[in-house]
């Protein structure tokens, strides 16, 4: 063992004794030894350009004569690979890096595997390549490496990022139809296929799409990261990141200043920039983002905007929303749609460290800030969510992901269920009151998106749907920014079924929460919402809630509850008088519905009014009934009158205050209130129980 550790120590003062600049030297030295074994000053150069390239980043200079090195394969296949995985920039990509490593890969010295892991080197820092417009010209060499069986998944996945819409060639498309009846239907072709038909729909007439799954692998998540922390490390400490945004204007500030550590860290936007010079914009009638800094420059040359070389960065600034949403592009879309679904699994699902990462929270505010300004979801961020919702805790970033679930968009009610409600519903049962709580609200604002937004889009769709399933998806995606598929399904059978099954959660919930306030209010805030959807959106049809979520607001102790269920009973009645005046026979009540809502209302009357809530009548059952003989011990003389507006739990303080100040000496004196009903209504009205006023004045004659 000492032998080992002198040795060990003998190596560690040696490297400390090799520089960079001699690491380099010795590689790009033609005359270096090249073989492997046995040679300690090619193991302590490559381990010092590891060490260096991990915590510091290599220079684009140093980069540029590496990838020379990497590319020529002259040493062995392990080291070239262990060179290339070295290949981490301190600022930036050189792009005659790039075109060097492309030059060394058309001739036959480097062998597939590391052609291969030179793909997978630009791809993970194309990100950071300073010009990209000689890269492009390279499109067509790179394209005929997609025969390589080996190569092709990821020289698909570069042609993604570098495909511009010159690029679509018919003779291409064919390509990689070809490969495609060879080897079968495979994800990488059918991302670069869709990326083509979105720049060219006549030439591609065949579905691209492949489901749930994503087009590309990500490409060694460690070392993407790696990339990246070295990346943002540097700026940081070369103070050579600039502020993107103008406090005033939202727009990139010409005085740029430098941004704190802090919150570059928690920043995963990429900066805001195109990759065409000035110069260029100005041959090709075109203005950069960088030339914007007020919203009157982005009126003036909305029509001439180039959108930047990293479409993500747009979410940055809510004044490009304009730009997006009055030029929708599909490729635009698609480049971010991308961009999205890379970047959440790695900040959310790849991450491994203690709590939230506040990159991720970061992220998914600017979406949220999105999908609310354009009102509607992005499909990628709900094909991420229905996957990751059933590995969720309900913890890991509660707020941002309820709040994305509202806007989801309308699918039939089974698939909605099976992807996006069920593992709530796994959650919800197991979860705090206050979780409940929350889930309640989230479906509340998600019902309101289906009915305010999504039904009337769907329906304007199906009017004016075409011939076929083809034209019908392409006029609603004439309505979407987002491309997505058209399914034919009733949307109020699943918006009915949606109701239904919230109904039924909210009375479980209440039963194992033993009536919570809070959880009650979130269910009548629902009801609410649900109570109004025929007057306020024209919803064709309405649910009841359950007698029991009645039952329970009705004989609580709450008095907001208790006016807000008596709200909710009145609000029926105007939807039921607004149906009345419509000309629609598919918006009509239905008998039972009508039958359903008058037995509330007579025993909601029976309860508060007449003092017959357990005295049974010809129209409403008792409430309280026995099989067998009434033990005797139990009294029910006074039940009746226990629930009226003066005895009411809710209301016996209300009473109480009142008769106080009326100063009535004899609270039971049947005289005295009842000639007091009235005033005692307007009494309630002036403490802002504005239901149960409503609902006296509006179901009880003569008051």
């Amino acid at each position: 063992m000492t032998g080992i550790e002198d040795e060990s120590r003998q190596n560690t003062r040696q490297k400390r004794k090799v520089t960079i600049a001699e690491s380099v030297s010795y590689f790009t030295n033609e005359a270096a030894v090249t073989k492997t074994r046995g040679n300690i000053k090619l193991q302590l150069s490559l381990e010092v350009i590891e060490e260096r390239a991990k915590e510091h980043g290599l220079s684009p200079n140093v980069i540029l004569k590496l990838a020379d090195v990497a590319g020529s394969a002259r040493f062995s296949e392990a080291i070239t690979i262990r060179l290339i995985k070295s290949l981490i920039p301190s600022k930036y990509i050189p792009e005659e890096a790039i075109i060097h490593v492309v030059s060394w890969m058309c001739t036959n010295k480097p062998s597939s595997t590391v052609k291969t892991w030179l793909i997978k080197w630009i791809i993970t820092v194309y990100d950071y390549i300073g010009e990209k417009n000689k890269i492009h010209a390279v499109y067509p060499i790179l394209f005929l490496f997609i025969d390589n069986e080996q190569m092709c998944p990821f020289v698909c996945h570069l042609l993604y990022l570098m495909t511009r819409k010159e690029d679509v060639k018919q003779y291409r498309v064919q390509k990689l139809l070809e490969i495609q009846n060879k080897v079968g239907t495979q994800p990488h072709i059918m991302g670069l296929l869709s990326l083509y038909k979105l720049y060219s729909p006549a030439t591609i007439t065949l579905s691209t799409a492949i489901g749930n799954r994503p087009f590309f692998h990500k490409i060694h998540p460690k070392w993407t990261q790696s990339v990246r922390d070295i990346v943002e490390k540097n700026r940081v400490n070369n103070d050579q990141i600039t502020n993107d945004m103008d406090s005033l204007n939202g727009f990139p500030s010409e005085d740029a200043t430098s941004v704190p550590a802090k919150r570059l860290k928690l920043d995963v936007i990429p900066k805001l920039q195109t990759t065409t010079s000035i110069n260029q914009h100005a041959i090709n009638n075109k203005v950069s983002m960088e030339q914007m800094h007020t919203f009157k420059d982005l009126l003036q040359n909305v029509d001439r905007l180039q959108l930047p070389s990293q479409i993500s960065s747009i979410l940055k600034y809510p004044k490009l929303y304009h730009v997006v949403s009055c030029l929708p592009e599909q490729t635009t879309h698609q480049r971010l749609s991308y961009w999205l679904y890379e970047v959440l699994c790695e900040e959310i699902v790849d991450y491994s460290g203690i709590g939230n990462n506040p990159r991720a929270e970061k992220l998914l505010q600017y979406i949220i800030n999105y999908c609310e300004f354009i009102q509607e979801g992005i499909p990628i961020c709900e094909q991420f969510l229905t996957r990751y919702l059933f590995t969720w805790n309900g913890m890991d970033y509660r707020v941002y992901i309820l709040q994305l679930i509202t806007r989801f968009r309308l699918w039939p009610f089974q698939k909605m269920n099976d992807l996006l409600l069920e593992p709530i519903h796994k959650l919800f049962f197991s979860s705090s009151v206050y979780f409940k709580c929350q889930v309640i609200s989230t479906y509340t604002q998600l019902l309101r998106n289906f009915v305010c937004v999504e039904w009337p889009r769907y329906e304007s769709m199906h009017q004016h749907r075409g011939a076929n399933i083809a034209e019908t998806t392409m006029q609603l995606n004439e309505t979407c920014l987002f491309n997505q598929d058209y399914e034919e399904f009733d949307p109020v059978d699943t918006i009915s079924q949606f109701i239904s099954l919230v109904d039924r959660l909210c009375a479980v919930g209440l039963l194992t929460e033993n009536d919570n306030a809070l959880l009650m209010h979130c269910t009548l805030a629902f009801y609410e919402l649900v109570s109004k959807m025929c007057k306020f959106y024209g919803f064709p049809n309405t649910l009841i809630p359950s007698t029991g979520i009645l039952l329970k607001a009705l004989f609580g102790s709450d008095a907001s509850a208790l006016s807000r269920v008596c709200n909710i009973i009145c609000n029926y009645r105007t939807e039921i008088k607004h149906r009345k005046t419509s000309d629609d026979k598919a918006a009509k009540f239905k008998p039972e519905v009508i039958q359903q809502l008058n037995h509330h209302i007579l025993l909601f009357s029976d309860s508060l009014w007449r003092n017959q809530a357990f005295t049974p009548t010809p129209s409403v059952a008792p409430l309280l009934t026995f099989e067998h003989k009434k033990p005797a011990e139990i009294d029910l003389s006074n039940a009746n009158d226990s629930f009226s507006l003066w005895k009411h739990p809710a209301l016996a303080s209300y009473a109480d205050s009142f008769m106080f100040n009326k100063q009535v000496t004899d609270a039971n004196t049947s005289t005295d209130r009842s000639s007091l009903k009235k005033e005692y209504l307007e009494y309630l009205k002036s403490q802002h129980l504005y239901g149960v006023h409503w609902f006296i004045k509006t179901f009880i004659k003569n008051v």
